[in-house]
């Protein structure tokens, strides 16, 4: 749906995604789409195309938001497209997500992601979880969204790395009030040094 401001030369459209073959379509397949969007209407100056997607489990009524933004690309005048993430969003709501989601945009249930240990490199890590969820080459940081096995938001897995080598993998979460104790629990279960089901923790199957 294209929505058209001829006032504010701004053109603001929602393209709605789903899995194709059981994949989501690449970044660069919505940048084409942007442009391809942006061909057919030449005549503004400035163009913000949102593309949706089905994150969250809908049917579930706990949910702090039906949350479906995956990334934003705009651009103005003669520039290039520029992306924006949304879908970062989900790591710090109170969310239960599509459970098809798990494997992609760097989300993974917590049983799946240990052990990660200081010293693997980050193509180990990569073949384990996947490509991060976000990852930032200045401050050799990456980050995986974790999930519990109601596919509910737990928390974030930042993993730092030099010379693409982990030099730690620690857990973090803004949506749910872990004590310093727990925070130490789930990071030696990711590190391989406790089993999951030694910790006793209520979030690790329901946040609510």
């Amino acid at each position: 749906m294209i929505e058209q401001n001829v006032k504010t030369v701004k053109l603001q459209g929602n393209v709605p995604l789903d899995f194709v073959n059981g994949e989501i379509p690449t970044f660069d397949e919505m940048k084409l789409i942007a442009e391809d969007i942006a061909k057919k209407y030449p005549n503004y100056q400035n163009y913000f195309i949102n593309f949706k997607f089905p994150l969250t489990d809908t049917s579930e009524r706990r949910n702090e938001i039906n949350y479906n933004s995956l990334c934003l690309f705009s651009k103005s005048g003669n520039s290039d497209f520029r992306l924006t993430l949304h879908y970062n969003g989900v790591s710090t709501m109170n969310l239960t997500l599509n459970k098809n989601i798990v494997g992609h945009l760097g989300i993974n249930l917590i049983s799946n992601i240990s052990p990660i240990k200081v010293g693997m490199t980050l193509s180990q890590v990569k073949k384990k979880l996947g490509e991060p969820s976000e990852i930032n080459n200045e401050t050799k940081e990456s980050q995986y969204y974790v999930l519990n096995e109601n596919y509910q938001v737990l928390g974030i897995l930042f993993i730092q790395y030099t010379n693409d080598t982990v030099k730690s993998a620690n857990f973090f979460s803004w949506n749910n009030n872990f004590s310093k104790e727990q925070l130490s629990a789930i990071d030696s279960y990711i590190a391989g040094d406790k089993k999951l089901e030694d910790l006793k923790i209520k979030e690790l199957k329901d946040i609510y």
